[in-house]
């Protein structure tokens, strides 16, 4: 069958259908769990107010203002883009049925990547520098309120549901211990909902940790009955014992979602270049923005 411009189009038509249709239907994403999504307009993005506000004072003759503090990090979109070439052969061959699936699996791929780069940057923070100077997750982020350090990079004391169970009561202390440059607790007085990001090794224990109301001795488990902790398991972690915790009740959540252009497809034009001098038409998809880290008070990160 010739490859009229009437069947290009048609041919195009049922591409996009399918792009969209794999794209909405795509895996429950971690992004809008985790991260705050920021619209971006330009090359990048600066943030400048992850920094805590200050306190109330008694007000005497007239308002006591601070300045915005010169706590700041800048965000850079980047392009990823993915692509797969048909022959006009193969489009005059009508194996729209093959050549359909190729598009299907190319968008599948493209809508789950914003979880693949938001479980990357969760790795890359105990190398990645936040808005504090340090890295994201780490033992030494200053508190600017007293001048001593505090940490988000814990050691676990192990995997097992006693050892989790151990290190939850103490992720649940440290988030309600963290002081902002303010003079205030973070976190008021304390969280009581967080999300934890796990590597499949430990979703049983976890499971066992959160779901059981009546331990194997018989003991009652009350530890966590008051708290909001939601589990998400991913297989793309790096690490078979390491896992974050993330309270994402603030503001800004601990991951900043960045986006210049949403995941848009495109099909090269029979009079394109390519399609005119090597016969050959591409099916794209492209998506424009990055990832970055909210405030490191938000995250820790626990080490086995």
């Amino acid at each position: 069958m010739a490859l009229t411009v009437q069947k290009f189009e048609q041919i195009a038509r049922r591409a996009k259908s399918v792009f969209i249709n794999e794209a909405s239907n795509a895996e429950t994403s971690f992004v809008q769990a985790l991260a705050t999504t920021e619209c971006s307009d330009g090359a990048g993005e600066d943030y400048m107010a992850l920094d805590e506000a200050p306190q109330l004072q008694l007000m005497r003759d007239e308002l006591q203002t601070e300045r915005e503090g010169d706590a700041a990090s800048s965000l850079d979109n980047d392009t990823y883009a993915i692509g797969i070439a048909d022959k006009r052969t193969e489009l005059e061959a009508d194996r729209m049925g093959a050549i359909m699936r190729r598009v299907q699996g190319m968008t599948r791929v493209a809508a789950r990547f914003p979880n693949s780069l938001l479980i990357r940057q969760l790795e890359l923070g105990t190398g990645v520098n936040g808005w504090d100077g340090v890295s994201f997750f780490s033992n030494a982020h200053p508190d600017r309120g007293s001048g001593s350090t505090q940490d988000n990079l814990l050691g676990g004391t192990g995997v097992s549901v006693a050892n989790i169970k151990t290190d939850l009561d103490v992720i649940l202390q440290t988030f309600a211990g963290f002081e902002g440059a303010n003079g205030e607790k973070t976190h008021g007085d304390g969280i009581t909902s967080l999300d934890i990001m796990l590597p499949w090794a430990m979703r049983l224990p976890f499971s066992e940790v959160l779901g059981r109301e009546v331990e194997a001795d018989g003991a009652t488990n009350v530890a966590f009955r008051d708290f909001n902790i939601r589990m998400h398991v991913s297989g793309r972690l790096s690490d078979a014992n390491d896992w974050y915790a993330l309270h994402t009740g603030g503001v800004v959540k601990p991951l900043i979602y960045q986006q210049r252009m949403p995941l848009s497809f495109e099909v090269t034009a029979p009079g394109s270049g390519q399609y005119v001098n090597q016969e050959i038409i591409t099916y794209k998809v492209r998506w424009r923005g990055n990832f970055g880290f909210g405030h490191w008070a938000d995250a820790i990160k626990v080490v086995n």
